[in-house]
């Protein structure tokens, strides 16, 4: 038993490892992710995450309000429009996550209860 594991072993990693590297490498060099980081039309794409209940407000450079309201938590968002954005989100400790245009944008603040208003970029 002793001899077979080792190879075994062995040849199953060497083998996926190597086929699931190359087709990780092409997947990255591909443009197929950038698209849907970004809008079309030039927009600015913001996305944010809820892990808990949150009421905001998006607005974008034009004054346009894009979302108002409570979001509930475990669902995210998606909005289109022309940054810099302005937001005021009545619970900081409930947003999981907020990107804009890929990037990882970090709250002033994390803490529960805490309304955060902040303009990004």
């Amino acid at each position: 038993a002793n001899d077979d594991q080792p190879e075994e072993t062995g040849a199953a990693v060497d083998g996926e490892g190597v086929e699931s590297a190359d087709s990780a490498d092409r997947v990255e060099s591909s443009d197929e992710p950038a698209p849907s980081m970004l809008a079309e039309n030039g927009l600015d794409r913001l996305l944010m995450a809820f892990s808990g209940n949150c009421w905001i407000s998006v607005k974008d450079a034009t004054g346009r309000t894009l979302r108002q309201g409570e979001q509930q938590g475990g669902t995210s968002l998606q909005l289109d429009g022309k940054g810099p954005f302005s937001l005021t989100l009545g619970d900081a400790g409930a947003v999981d996550e907020l990107i804009l245009n890929g990037e990882v944008v970090t709250l002033p603040t994390n803490s529960p209860g805490t309304v955060v208003r902040v303009s990004i970029p």
